[in-house]
């Protein structure tokens, strides 16, 4: 074989150019293989080995759950009961979401800045596949090494679904005010809202349908205010 420093220079790598490597796990016999770029890209990606501030990235774990012979993995996100393949962004309300990354590394304290912020949800191999949510809240469950976020999607932010086999980023959308949403579960056409703002927020307000709907909104105060419907309804307000 000819010395490296031989070999001409290629100004215009492409994902299908390959190089050359050790493979390092035991079993191989520390042999020299082929490695493409693109199979390098992906595994950097799925690792989260490349260091992008404030992203973390894991595995769509869609093993039914329910099922005594499966658990939930290190370095995933699933939902209560697994399965999935197919939910639309626009119905993802909780997810289940490992303290670790699909590189193995902690990353709860990095998603716990992010409760009652916005957030991205995205493919990482295509990030056209994605949904925008408020997240409300993030629960450890039970002694496990998971926690539950509650989330709440931006309707008019979401584009696709879950696919099988794929890793999802989830990285903090963008650093507005705080936000509270509130949960109106009594069938009323009047709303009363208290909140910890401390100001008078832009309120948004749905159905149980996620449905857009209209009201008048009242401020009584910083922390207090009065929704009022046209007809009688139960569903959120998004205080922003």
């Amino acid at each position: 074989m000819a010395r490296i420093s031989t070999y001409a220079l290629d100004a215009k790598p492409d994902l299908d150019d390959k190089v050359l490597g050790t493979d390092t796990n035991p079993e191989a016999g520390m042999i020299t293989k082929n490695y493409s770029l693109r199979e390098m890209v992906e595994m950097f990606n799925q690792k989260n080995a490349v260091a992008v501030a404030g992203q973390s990235i894991f595995r769509f774990q869609y093993d039914d759950l329910t099922i005594s012979t499966y658990e939930r993995e290190t370095g995933t996100i699933s939902f209560q009961d697994g399965l999935g393949v197919g939910t639309n962004f626009s119905a993802i309300g909780q997810l289940y979401i490992s303290i670790k990354n699909s590189g193995n590394k902690r990353i709860l304290e990095l998603l716990q800045t992010m409760v009652k912020s916005r957030i991205i949800l995205c493919q990482s191999d295509d990030v056209n596949n994605f949904g925008v949510y408020f997240l409300d809240s993030l629960v450890q469950d039970g002694i496990s090494d998971f926690y539950i976020a509650t989330l709440a999607p931006d309707l008019e932010m979401v584009n696709g679904a879950l696919k099988k086999d794929k890793h999802y980023a989830i990285a903090e959308y963008f650093r507005g005010d705080a936000f509270e949403i509130h949960n109106q579960t009594q069938l009323s056409d009047e709303w009363s809202v208290a909140h910890s703002l401390d100001k008078k927020p832009s309120v948004t307000v749905v159905d149980a349908g996620d449905t857009k709907i209209v009201g008048k909104v009242e401020y009584i105060d910083n922390n207090n205010l009065t929704i009022k419907l046209n007809t009688p309804h139960i569903g959120k307000a998004y205080l922003n």
